[in-house]
């Protein structure tokens, strides 16, 4: 979930974005709702020089959260947390997206075991 419109990929064939559940959710329920994103296992092959899972990884660990509310402290952070960025979506297309808005936090896997 996300909130944030659908864009990027095959989503981009859709004249005007779909809505996402996230800001219907977010339309709602404001700040009671927690929105966790997450990147798990992102192909390597495939990552955009500027995209937020290649960012993830560059961290070096296999598997954390980062709770995106605290980067609003570090200008820097949040500057380019604000930015759209592309973001893999289901191994083979990838959604655009303003990370620092579409989600509360992300959770990061560096292997998808499958289960």
């Amino acid at each position: 979930m996300k909130n944030a419109p659908t864009t990027g990929g095959v989503w981009d064939a859709f004249a005007l974005p779909p809505n996402s559940a996230g800001q219907y959710l977010r339309s709602i329920l404001g700040t009671d709702l927690f929105i966790i994103g997450s990147s798990i296992a992102p192909e390597r092959t495939t990552l955009a020089a500027n995209s937020l899972d290649k960012a993830l990884l560059q961290v070096n660990r296999p598997r954390y959260i980062l709770d995106l509310r605290a980067a609003s402290r570090f200008t820097e952070v949040a500057q380019w947390l604000s930015l759209t960025r592309p973001m893999q979506a289901n191994k083979v297309s990838f959604l655009m997206l303003p990370v620092s808005t579409a989600f509360d936090a992300l959770l990061f896997l560096d292997k998808d075991d499958g289960n």
